[in-house]
């Protein structure tokens, strides 16, 4: 089968963004923007010692690193109120950051060590904390966690 020489023409005017626009503060102290910043910058050095710790074999299990992607989890988190449920799931260490958990908790845990939240039994950031920060652990399948925090949210 021959193939027609004729070029096909595609408009790719919709994949360009045009003008560059001001970005628009929505409302945001300086205060809290320099803590959002903050918060994002102390996720990527986490994730970072974390990401060597997992090259070296000290992480037992997994490691879901969330690198470029820290405004995902980060970001929501600052937003709610601190009575407000979080169920954190993978790549979530900025939520968890924004919530208030110690770095020095985040790396115990991850390193299956006897003084994290976990006391060494998980190697995974499978850990909460209802009564003071709201969180409630994630669960390994992922899709398990939409009915319990459905129940939480109704209780």
């Amino acid at each position: 089968m021959k193939r027609s020489g004729a070029k096909r023409s595609v408009d790719l005017a919709p994949l360009y963004p045009g003008k560059a626009q001001p970005i628009v503060n929505p409302g945001l102290t300086r205060d809290q923007l320099l803590e959002i910043h903050r918060l994002l910058r102390l996720n990527r050095i986490v994730e970072d010692k974390l990401s060597a710790f997992y090259r070296q074999g000290q992480i037992p299990g997994g490691f879901f690193s969330s690198l470029a992607q820290e405004t995902i989890s980060g970001g929501p988190t600052f937003a709610l109120r601190p009575d407000d449920l979080l169920a954190p799931m993978s790549r979530n260490i900025g939520s968890l950051l924004a919530r208030g958990v110690p770095p020095l908790d985040i790396f115990l845990q991850s390193l299956a060590r006897r003084d994290g939240p976990t006391r060494g039994r998980d190697g995974t950031l499978h850990f909460g904390n209802v009564e003071q920060l709201a969180l409630i652990g994630p669960i390994s399948h992922l899709g398990t966690l939409i009915p319990v925090m459905t129940g939480a949210a109704l209780g």
